[in-house]
């Protein structure tokens, strides 16, 4: 449906507005438009609250129109215009309102939630920067508002004082001693208690005193002028004796707890602690327990040590050094994984090799196995991990390190960092967002549609950026927006099916084309070389298209059962899209770029059997145009996942390692013996295999479980006369599943990257198993085509 005219127009002029407004307008339009998906357009007539004092902090408010007043205890303070932002304050401080905002004519705001107001400042530090500079120039304007206004309250304090007799100015000088003011002790104070209309009899009662209240005292600010008076007149001693002697007669008067507070207001907190401990004893003889715990909950708790009997009636207890605990030694996840690899390598380094296994083969094959506990918990970073490996291979003298480290002298590792830095750049540049935004917007179909186009879009998008981990954490942010622009709420059935689309699309689909992730490029990279030959990217893509069709279709239809929204479509959706759309406005320079790189690096790809250029090179050019142009920054290199890099160099040497030390065909007898058999049935092998990978897949991140399945099982597959291609593709998918979260990158990705509020762990749990049940039945069912290609018997 077409935005009418009037309607284009108003989200034209919203968007030119909140562009105009600072400190948003110092965002990137991609920021910017995450921004407007939260914002909610509200009015208010004349005379309304927007935000009462006193109540919490739930949203930053944008004035769009009209004025605002902003009071504090029913007194103005100012009047704000447009553009202004407010309520910012009391979210920075996590505190109630300090003040109320009154609409003074009819206006109309936008309302920006807290929650999304922290993620902005934590994901944007130029804002929180601003925001801070902004309420620090607040601050300092009101700490010059107050100086001036004590100098003026001053002044006037001295003419009422001098105004005064000299016995008069005494009584005033004495009576601020007391916190507040008690009948009973002033009464005591004037004319021996003779003195009728306490406190009214006071000198100045009838300007300063507030009768509006019951518990009456003179203003704060004109008691510290009192004080200071006081204490240059008698000194530090002569005011010390002063409150002395004034808590004497608030105690004689029965104003114990006025006593107590006379003395601790004067540091006097031993001759505090002994009042209060005489007439505790009092009060209790008296069975006035309520009103003796009262007095000793005046004391501070550090000074109760050496009165125990005052502690037991304290309401809270006394500050005690607790004794120490006797420490228990621990071992946590990342110590034990370290640890098991270590006895891991030392065993197979003592035991002798089994039968047919040469040592140096024994000793590859134990230093893979004592990696294992490493990956499974992440101990340390895959990239670490991967060095150690190889150093233990060089070092233990199981090879040499031509040949540990061979794999970085290959152009399949070039391959792996130019399509980490090319995706990387084009992620950065905005077109990721700007494309979610336009396939949402223009879907048709309803929810259907939705789901179809963003799951179609991860799975097209992937050949541009390869790594699915940070194609999901990129478009994480944006699906949050998206459904909050769309009107689903956050853990609905429609929000949590939405999430699954996008995790699909752009996370669990990675086997599609070669460089749909940087691990199936990986595995292309450690397939036998004859088989690496007779696959180019567009025969990889031709060969995968059918199983991945039966993936998504039948994945696709899953969520929409499960997870299609119940009621009538959101009539507000497509204008909150639409401002989006406005906000990021034309393509940028960047963007273009990045546009037009994509299409020249995927049809270098599809058209390699006619120019015969290896990919790596493609992917090199196309990573120092994105360089020169500046689409990728001068520290664009800093974002690239150097780790995953070192892993994929060393996995790239080991097939040279398993050939150098014979463990590859060890590996392969080992395999035929135990699943050969399952050869001469290929469902009953891609079946088995299927299930091999779901096990491995729960102790190892699919990013090295594939490519080791691969290596591995490559021998067998050839010796049955199976494609190792197909291993590697089986690998490739059934290794990336989720049935626990910490097994998958991109499911976690797509999980933190919302701050966990789209979806629990239990909502996901049902697509992921239809995620297992799926890849299953996709990669049986494609066994008669890949039979029709030739690539199992």
């Amino acid at each position: 449906m077409a935005i009418p005219h009037g309607a284009r127009e108003t989200i034209a002029r919203a968007a030119s507005e909140l562009a105009t407004v600072a400190p948003f307008s110092e965002l990137s339009p991609v920021d910017r438009a995450r921004l407007a998906a939260a914002l909610e357009e509200v009015s208010f007539e004349a005379g309304e609250v927007i935000f009462a004092q006193g109540t919490r902090a739930d949203a930053l408010y944008i004035l769009r129109e009209g004025l605002v007043e902003r009071q504090a205890n029913g007194v103005r303070l100012d009047v704000l215009q447009p553009p202004a932002v407010f309520g910012d304050l009391a979210l920075l401080r996590d505190e109630v309102r300090a003040t109320t905002l009154l609409a003074v004519s009819p206006c109309v705001v936008w309302r920006l939630p807290g929650e999304r107001f922290t993620r902005l400042l934590s994901r944007t530090p130029g804002i929180a920067t601003f925001f801070a500079a902004d309420v620090g120039s607040r601050l300092a304007l009101r700490q010059v508002e107050v100086a001036e206004l004590s100098q003026e309250f001053q002044g006037m304090a001295e003419h009422l004082y001098s105004g005064l007799s000299e016995s008069e100015q005494h009584v005033l000088e004495r009576v601020a001693l007391l916190p507040r003011l008690d009948e009973r002790v002033l009464r005591m104070l004037l004319l021996g208690g003779s003195a009728p209309a306490v406190p009214a009899s006071l000198p100045l009662a009838d300007i300063l005193l507030d009768g509006r209240s019951d518990a009456q005292a003179y203003p704060p600010a004109f008691r510290r002028f009192l004080l200071s008076r006081t204490a240059e007149r008698l000194g530090p001693q002569g005011l010390a004796n002063a409150r002395r002697e004034l808590a004497a007669v608030a105690r004689n008067a029965g104003a114990y707890e006025l006593a107590v507070q006379v003395l601790l207001e004067g540091d006097l907190v031993a001759e505090a602690v002994e009042l209060a401990d005489r007439e505790v004893e009092l009060l209790r003889r008296a069975n006035r327990l309520s009103q003796a715990r009262r007095l000793v909950e005046l004391l501070p708790l550090t000074a109760l040590g050496e009165h125990p009997h005052l502690q037991q009636l304290s309401s809270t207890p006394a500050v005690e050094r607790a004794p120490l605990a006797p420490r228990r030694w621990q071992v946590g996840r990342r110590p034990a994984a370290i640890l098991m690899g270590a006895a891991l390598l030392v065993v197979a380094w003592l035991l002798p090799p089994p039968e047919g296994l040469p040592d140096r083969g024994w000793h590859a094959l134990g230093t893979l196995l004592a990696s294992l506990p490493l990956f499974a918990v992440e101990a340390l970073p895959d990239g670490i991990v991967a060095l150690l490996l190889a150093a233990a291979w060089v070092v233990g003298g199981v090879t040499a390190p031509r040949i540990a480290l061979g794999g970085f002298a290959t152009s399949n590792w070039v391959l792996v960092v130019s399509t980490l830095a090319v995706g990387a750049a084009i992620a950065s540049s905005g077109l990721l967002y700007r494309m979610a935004l336009w396939v949402v917007a223009n879907s048709r179909g309803g929810y259907a549609g939705q789901v179809t186009g963003l799951g179609v879009s991860g799975m097209l998008v992937g050949p541009a950026a390869p790594n699915a981990t940070s194609r999901v954490a990129l478009v994480a942010p944006a699906v949050t927006e998206l459904l909050d622009a769309l009107g689903y709420t956050p853990g609905s059935p429609a929000g949590v099916g939405l999430a699954m689309a996008v995790l699909i699309g752009f996370g669990q689909v990675v086997a599609l084309f070669l460089t749909s992730s940087t691990t199936s490029v990986l595995v292309y990279a450690v397939l036998p070389e004859a088989t690496r030959a007779s696959v180019s990217w567009g025969g990889w893509f031709v060969r995968a298209l059918p199983t991945h069709v039966l993936l998504f279709v039948a994945l696709a239809a899953f969520i929409l059962w499960r997870y299609r929204p119940r009621g009538t479509g959101v009539t507000r959706s497509r204008n909150s899209l639409e401002l989006q759309r406005a906000l990021l406005g034309p393509p940028s320079r960047h963007e273009v770029i990045a546009m037009v790189m994509t299409a020249l690096v995927l049809l270098g790809f599809s058209t390699q059997p006619l120019h015969h250029v290896d990919p790596a090179w493609i992917g090199v050019i196309a990573l120092g145009v994105l360089a020169g142009t500046g689409v990728l920054a001068a520290n664009g290199l800093s974002t690239v996942n150097w780790s995953f890099a070192l892993l994929s160099g060393i996995l790239t040497s080991m097939s040279d390692v398993f050939a150098d030390t014979q463990l590859d065909k060890w590996l392969a007898g080992v395999a035929t013996q135990t699943v050969g058999g399952l050869a001469s049935s290929p469902v009953a092998f891609v079946a088995a295999l299927t299930l091999l990978c779901f096990a491995l897949s729960l102790v190892m991140r699919w990013q090295a479980a594939a490519p080791l399945l691969t290596i591995s099982l490559a021998p067998v597959g050839l010796t049955a006369g199976i494609d190792p291609w197909v291993i590697g593709l089986i690998a490739l998918m059934a290794c990336n599943g989720f049935f626990l979260p910490y097994q998958s990158t991109t499911y976690l990705a797509l999980y933190h990257g919302t701050n966990g509020r789209l979806f629990t762990h239990e909502q996901a749990r049902p697509m992921a198993v239809a995620y297992g049940v799926v890849t299953l039945l996709a990669l049986c069912a494609s066994v008669p085509l890949w039979r029709v290609f030739g690539l199992i018997p």
